[in-house]
């Protein structure tokens, strides 16, 4: 039942009269508390993000035996931790308001109700003064995609967003597909 268990032996009695017992009681150990899970869902590891505007910064967290109280979150650039502030309440989201350019390291510690941290993967982003700039165009041997090269990485959820570009005439452009420097737009 969760209770323990007591078990007692046949006594003894002493020159005195007094009656020694020897017993063994069993006591259950405690359940272990379990740390919370933490997870950072956006921005996504990789992107590329304009000076200036602010950035969401959202979260997955759970705790299998409890609550999560609160989620930090963190950037690091040049060996610089900064805490970004918190949020107690899902969803576990903070607003990061006017980014100065540089490279980030993002990350998040969830705290849950015992008081046990989680703390998630890092995400690495860039916050760019200058969009990118093209430095080749060209089409393949069937004509049926075109490449473009950019001067530096592109954020690959704008590239491949094929509502971003236009070629006239009036060309199809169905998928867009970047990696890196590099955008296919077939």
């Amino acid at each position: 039942d969760g209770d323990g268990v007591l078990d007692a032996d046949e006594g003894t009695e002493d020159a005195n009269g007094n009656i020694n017992i020897n017993f063994l009681m069993f006591v259950p150990a405690e359940k272990a508390a379990i740390p919370p899970t933490v997870s950072i869902e956006a921005p996504s590891d990789g992107s590329i993000h304009p000076t200036g505007g602010d950035i969401t910064i959202s979260t997955a967290a759970d705790d299998a035996d409890g609550s999560v109280a609160k989620v930090t979150f963190f950037a690091e650039s040049n060996g610089q931790l900064s805490n970004l502030g918190e949020a107690t309440s899902s969803p576990f989201e903070l607003v990061w308001p006017s980014v100065a350019a540089g490279s980030y390291t993002l990350t998040a510690e969830a705290e849950d109700n015992d008081g046990l941290v989680g703390t998630a993967a890092p995400v690495s982003i860039v916050v760019d003064s200058e969009p990118p700039e093209i430095s080749v165009v060209r089409g393949s041997p069937g004509m049926d995609a075109i490449e473009v090269i950019y001067n530096e990485p592109v954020d690959p959820t704008s590239a491949g967003n094929t509502a971003n570009y236009s070629i006239a005439p009036a060309l199809n452009i169905s998928a867009a597909t970047a990696t890196g420097q590099r955008v296919v737009l077939s």
